[in-house]
């Protein structure tokens, strides 16, 4: 059972002339720093490698974790929704 969810942030200054000035759709934000985005092009040259190589099928047991590992996600992702945010009255709600 979830009792907690602590949510980490660093405030940053916000430079109002690029951000106007940025097309999103073609520069999205990202929030992986430079050593992941290292990480990344390195993992992809190395299965580029391999090219002449297929991978393996998956057994129907990984298949099956991995629906049970996204259905855990999805119902996590739900719960933490409906505890952190909370429903708008126009009017105050009835005792």
């Amino acid at each position: 059972i979830v009792t907690h969810y602590k949510v980490l942030y660093q405030k940053q200054e916000m430079d109002i002339k690029s951000f106007e000035q940025r097309d999103y759709c073609l520069e999205p934000i990202s929030a992986l720093s430079e050593t992941s985005k290292n990480e990344k092009v390195e993992v992809k040259n190395m299965s580029n490698a391999t090219a002449d190589c297929c991978s393996c099928p998956k057994t129907k047991e990984e298949r099956e974790a991995e629906a049970r590992k996204r259905e855990i996600e999805i119902y996590f992702e739900n719960y933490l929704h409906d505890q952190v945010y909370c429903q708008r009255y126009d009017t105050l709600p009835p005792d």
